[in-house]
This record gives structure tokens, sequence and C-alpha cells, in this order.
């Protein structure tokens, strides 16, 4: 399932649209890839902060970018890849946004599997890899949620630097580790386990 974010006024989204490059990526990218073309002529980004990890294949931009409304907030650009027992490879890309003491749940990570033979890159949803989190199952004790629960108790999911394990947590940073549950995603060679701490 794919979230989508609630329709804006004109004006606002006016707003977001001079946040966009001409091919509409969001400013998170465009600052992604200016950062990594530093990179590569050795320079330092001149936005932001970036992590290029090969020997782990991960990659990680923090930075600062407008939102749909175009209110500014702190952002989190991952880029992971994982070998898989069949010799293909699979990559992931995830955007994590924060405002205050809430992560924005606009996102979720974007999984493609990379045929090793045909040099193709398909792309594959959550559920088919066994990484797909819902919202009640992060609620402690486990019980129905709907409204403003939802969205605090929302899955935002962290690649791993090292280790092959995804986690992932909820939305709303203030509500004590003992109200909600966390999940470590244990990669198996060819999707992932879910695997929750209580």
């Amino acid at each position: 399932m794919t979230r989508q974010p609630p329709k804006s006024p004109p004006k606002a989204r006016a707003k977001r649209k001079k946040s966009f490059s001409s091919d509409d990526r969001g400013d998170n990218y465009v600052q992604l890839n200016e950062a990594l073309k530093r990179y590569d002529k050795g320079q330092k980004p001149t936005k932001g902060d970036l992590t290029v990890d090969l020997p782990n294949g991960y990659i990680c931009f923090n930075g600062n970018w407008p939102d749909i409304y175009g209110d500014m907030e702190k952002g989190t650009v991952e880029m992971c890849v994982w070998n898989c027992k069949d010799g293909h490879k699979l990559f992931v890309t995830n955007v994590k946004t924060i405002k205050g003491t809430h992560y924005d749940w606009y996102y979720e990570p974007l999984c493609y599997l990379y045929d090793s033979e045909t040099h193709s890159m398909v792309f594959t949803i959550l559920p088919d890899l066994g990484a797909f989190i819902e919202a009640p199952e992060l609620a402690w004790p486990q019980r129905h949620i709907e409204g403003d629960a939802m969205s605090q108790h929302w899955p935002i999911y962290t690649l791993p630097r090292t280790g092959k394990n995804m986690k992932v947590t909820i939305a709303d940073t203030t509500i004590p580790a003992s109200q909600h549950r966390t999940c470590e995603l244990v990669w198996n060679g060819n999707g992932f386990d879910k695997k929750f701490d209580k």
C-alpha cells in the first residue's frame, strides 16, 4: 500500500512545486544527487551531511527541505543493498522526515530487485518481501486504533548501515517504549521475517 499525502489547498500545491525539480523529484533527492556529484569529485556537500559506506552497501544523506506545504523539515534519505540467495540484489531507498517529535507518515521504503543476468531493476513491494508493517501492529497493548492514534503509531523504517536487519518504530517519539512495540525485520536471504520486541 502506498500512502498518499492529503490534498493541499491550491496555494500550498503551487508552493510545493517550486521545491521540486523539472522531473518532479522531491528536493530531498535533488540535494542528495548534488551531494553525490560532489562526493565523486572529492568534495563535501554544500547542503546537508552525506555518508557513503561502500563496503556495507549503504548511503545516508541528512538535510533540510520543504514539505508538501512549503514548511521546512529535517529529513534523511537512506539507500541500502542486500545480496539475495539467488544471486540477485535488493535495493531499498528510504525517506524519513521529522518535525519536532513526530515523524512524517507520507513515506515508506521503495524496493527494487536487480536481476544480475538481465541487468534490469524491477520494482517490488514491502508485502512481497515480508516487510510490510501496519500501524496497529505497533500499538501496545495490542488493540484497534484509528484517527490520531494511527498517525502516532505509523511505522517508521530505518535501514542498516551494518548488519542486514531493518528496524521499525513509531512516528510519535514522545510515546513511552512501554506503550508501543518496535519490530526488527530479520533478513532471511530473499526477504524479511518480523520480530517484535514484545
